[in-house]
């Protein structure tokens, strides 16, 4: 995107970097991306994380909270993209087994994060 609204329910993309016993978690912040409510907190918060043990890799959305009477974020589809030369032999997201034939080129993509 070259600008806040020319896509506002574009694909959003993860890239993981996977290394043995590693694990990380971090959250997506979104506002109006046009006004100054941000500074009254009205935005919202997605919470997201992952961890990688003996080539299972789990894939955990803490699902989102508005604030400041923020109501509208777009639903999209989470694009995860692995990188590195492990493997992901095993994959979850919030707690579910992902058939591995939905991973195409390093990549798998999850509706509804």
């Amino acid at each position: 995107q070259q600008y806040v609204s020319e896509n506002p329910d574009a694909d959003l993309y993860i890239d993981i970097w996977p290394e043995e016993g590693c694990s990380d978690e971090y959250v997506l912040y979104e506002d109006d991306g046009e006004s100054l409510q941000y500074k009254d907190d009205c935005c919202a918060r997605t919470k997201f994380g992952f961890t990688y043990k003996d080539g299972v890799c789990d894939i955990v959305s803490g699902g989102r909270e508005f604030s400041g009477g923020y109501g509208f974020a777009p639903q999209r589809d989470v694009i995860v993209r692995f990188h590195g030369d492990l493997p992901v032999k095993k994959l979850t997201v919030n707690g579910e087994n992902v058939r591995r034939s939905r991973i195409k080129d390093g990549q798998i993509s999850i509706s509804g994060l």
